[in-house]
This record gives C-alpha cells, sequence and structure tokens, in this order.
C-alpha cells in the first residue's frame, strides 16, 4: 500500500507532545512528536488497531491507532477524536522523524505495510538519521562488510563434519538450519569452530561497506547481531579501528536460538537497554527483515546505503 507525503499543518507536534505517555504505552514505542501527512492511501481496514480512550484532554474524545510499518519502520495510522477531524487526512507516528530518515519531501512515496510484513522503500536511507533511534543493531556479513570466505573449503570441511547426518548437500540447509543440525548431532563446538576459523581469517581480504564508516557517527546504543563469530565480529572492528563504537556482539556462539529467531536480536536489546519498539534492526537479508518482524522492532535494508 503505497501513500503519497504531503505537507501538514505543522500542529501535529503539540498534540503528540501532550498524548506522548499514552501513545507510547499503547504503541510500545516513543513516538517522535510529529507527525508524517499522507495522501492518496485509505488502508486504514488493512491494518490491526486500537482504541486509546484515556488521553486526559477534554478536546479530544480518544484517539484510534493503526499499527503498521512505514518503509519497514514500526509506525502507527493516528486518528485523533476531535472536532472537525477531516475523514481523508492520513497522519503518521513513528518513533523517528521519518522525513529525515529517508530525505522525504513532497510527492515522494512510502510503503505503508501491517506490522506483520517486512516493508521496503523507494528511498534511499539517510545513515545519519540512525540517531533518532533509541539503539541500532547491525548485522555483520553484507551489511557492514563483505566477508571473503571461501564457502567451497567451508562446505567440503562441514560435510565431513556431518557425514551422514547430512540429507542432500550443505547448501540445501539454511544457515540456522545447519547449526540446528549440529547442536542436534552434538556437534555443535566443533560447527562453530569451523565456520569461526573461516570466517576470521576472511576478515583481512573483506571489502568494507558503507555502513561500517556510520558506525563512529552513532551516539545511541549500537550493537551487532549476526550469524557469523563473534570472534570475526571483533576481528572486523579491529580492524577497521571501530570497536569502540559497538557495544553488544550477539554471534552464533552466543544463542542456541538464531536468526530469524528473534532471540538473538531481543538479546542484543536486552544488552544494550533498550525497548525493541523505539531500537531499529539494519541487515541484507529476508531472514533478518523477518527477524525484525518477530522481535517487532523497525528493519531497515543495507541495500538502501550500499
Amino acid at each position: 500500500m503505497n501513500g503519497t507525503v504531503v505537507s501538514g499543518e505543522g500542529r501535529a507536534s503539540e498534540f503528540v507532545a501532550f498524548a506522548a505517555d499514552e501513545l507510547a504505552d499503547a504503541l510500545a514505542f516513543a513516538p517522535y512528536y510529529g507527525t508524517l501527512n499522507i495522501t492518496d492511501w485509505d488502508g486504514h481496514d488493512r491494518l490491526p488497531s486500537q482504541f486509546v480512550p484515556e488521553v486526559s484532554n477534554d478536546y479530544c474524545a480518544g484517539i484510534d491507532l493503526y499499527d503498521c510499518r512505514v518503509n519497514g519502520v514500526r509506525s502507527a495510522v493516528i486518528v485523533p477524536h476531535v472536532p472537525d477531524y477531516p475523514d481523508d487526512k492520513v497522519e503518521v507516528l513513528a518513533p523517528v522523524h521519518l522525513r529525515t530518515l529517508f530525505d522525504l519531501e513532497d510527492g515522494d512515496c512510502v510503503d505503508i505495510t501491517p506490522p506483520s510484513e517486512m516493508g521496503s522503500s523507494m528511498n534511499q536511507l539517510e545513515p545519519t538519521a540512525l540517531d533518532e533511534f533509541d539503539g541500532v543493531v547491525f548485522d555483520l556479513d553484507g551489511t557492514l562488510i563483505d566477508l571473503a570466505v571461501d564457502w567451497r573449503v567451508v562446505e567440503a570441511e562441514l560435510t565431513d563434519l556431518f557425514g551422514a547426518h547430512l540429507e542432500g548437500g550443505v547448501r540445501s540447509y539454511a544457515p540456522n538450519e545447519l547449526h540446528g543440525l549440529a547442536v542436534e548431532i552434538g556437534k555443535r563446538a566443533e560447527f562453530n569452530e569451523c565456520l569461526a576459523t573461516h570466517e576470521t581469517a576472511a576478515v583481512e581480504a573483506s571489502k568494507p561497506l558503507a555502513l561500517l564508516d556510520v558506525l563512529a557517527q552513532l551516539d545511541c546504543p549500537v550493537g551487532i547481531c549476526t550469524l557469523n563469530a563473534v570472534a570475526a565480529a571483533n576481528r572486523v572492528l579491529d580492524r577497521f579501528n571501530c570497536h569502540d563504537a559497538v557495544d553488544v556482539i550477539v554471534g552464533r556462539e552466543t544463542l542456541v536460538a538464531q536468526k530469524p529467531h528473534p532471540a538473538p536480536l531481543r538479546r542484543c536489546f536486552e544488552k544494550l537497554n533498550v525497548a525493541a519498539g523505539s531500537a531499529v534492526f539494519v541487515g541484507d537479508e529476508v531472514r533478518d527483515a523477518e527477524t525484525a518482524v518477530r522481535a517487532e522492532t523497525s528493519f531497515l535494508d543495507a541495500n538502501w546505503v550500499n
């Protein structure tokens, strides 16, 4: 469902500030004090809704909220019950200033989806605006760096490791499925050691991506949540002198559950002490987007920058 960005009247910030506590309780994110105005959109019936009856304002008899994502960012269409509120007016709340994050201008289109869908963007991401989130978590390979692992060698070693337990070749398994198989047959440590050795060694020949330069520019808490080894992530940060910019690393060996299970991402938010609704996960694959949706956080595609 695409909507078109238009200018508003500039009066929403005062109302959002007044009702900020009630809105934050209902939405599970602290709203930016302002709204994004949309036209050419009428998709309320596709979105889950809730009613906020207590606003402590005689002028407002309550608020209808329609949970959604805008270009992947956790958001909500807000309809206050106030006199003469236009039937065709569409205002969107988000935890950040969406115009800045996506460098939006009047006439630009945005993708409005239910919160259970991933969302996409026709606009470039302004990476330094990530600072507006309470916390930012990045995937590693394909997001911050392209790890130059020789996967043919890895596949051969894993084929020997799993032996008769493999049903089909190594490539027929998703990474989380291979990890699950290693756990099942009692070879998790050997599996992690094999991959960690190759991933860490590959860092020297690997190509940094645009978002790696952004790490040091962010003042908010920053984490890495990856299917790669923690040692590989640490080696990347050491090589490119940005270790001080990252507060938490959750890697393949941190938990038994792996992406797209939400547990690793939730662990990262827990360690950063930020709420999922006011944070964002930045990754490059559908698996990353699915992880973010399941963890009930915002998702931004690294390919919108890289």
